[in-house]
């Protein structure tokens, strides 16, 4: 999991990415953005 402050689009805080490992392969499983940098919105994430 990463999250990336900088990459965000304007409407957004955050943009966090997770990977996932399938067969020796990393591919992108989700992109989610967050509206806050809250505790609030991480834990509904």
């Amino acid at each position: 999991m990463n999250g990336n402050f900088s990459m965000a689009p304007l409407l957004f805080q955050q943009l966090y990415v997770i990977h996932v490992k399938v067969n020796s392969v990393l591919i992108t499983a989700a992109f989610i953005l967050l509206t806050n940098k809250t505790e609030s919105c991480h834990e509904k994430m």
